[in-house]
């Protein structure tokens, strides 16, 4: 039993131990693929914002030959803004992405940890379970010797009584008897 016991704690162990890189790598590449996502939405939403101001643009040229210095000043502003736009939701997204890798690596370490101390109470049950088995199995080992003793007199006690009673229901059934006898002996003169 104990070498039964044994075996499933190193198995639950040696499982935990081989899944944990696993769990860890799922995490990271799970993060990494939500980075590049949001990179890419990014870039996108980049793209949208750089066609509508080249749009904008022509189309206040076509409209306004007169203001096609402001035109061309407000396009100038509109791509600088634009590229400031791009430059900070690079960062942001680089930050985000760290900030994910970081909390990944975090829930990895706390998912490892939280598994050793599973892994560990398990263990303690396993032995307080053993333990208790074999002090339950003591104790009913004692209840039954008792028992058996307790029977053993009782039974010796009834065979006694039982042979006492026989013996002078015997000296009662002889005495009647005789009585019987006597009394018709009497009664009818033989």
């Amino acid at each position: 039993m104990s070498e039964q016991n044994d075996d499933l704690k190193k198995k639950i162990i040696d499982d935990a131990e081989k899944n944990a890189p696993e769990v860890e790598n799922e995490a990271k590449a799970n993060t990494e693929s939500k980075a590049e996502e949001i990179k890419d939405e990014v870039k996108d939403t980049f793209g949208t914002a750089k066609e509508k101001a080249t749009e904008f643009a022509e189309a206040a040229q076509e409209k306004a030959a007169d203001f096609a210095e402001e035109a061309k000043e407000a396009f100038g502003d509109a791509k600088e803004k634009a590229s400031e736009f791009a430059d900070e939701a690079k960062e942001k997204a680089a930050e985000f992405a760290e900030a994910a890798q970081e909390k990944a690596a975090d829930f990895a370490e706390e998912a490892k940890e939280a598994f050793g101390d599973a892994k560990e109470k398990a263990a303690e049950f396993a032995d307080e379970a053993k333990e208790k088995f074999e002090e339950y199995k003591e104790v009913a080992k004692e209840k039954a010797a008792e028992f058996s003793e307790e029977a053993k007199e009782v039974y010796e006690d009834v065979k006694e009584k039982a042979s006492e009673f026989a013996e002078e229901a015997s000296e009662v059934i002889e005495e009647t008897t005789k009585k019987t006898k006597s009394f018709f002996q009497r009664l009818f003169g033989k």
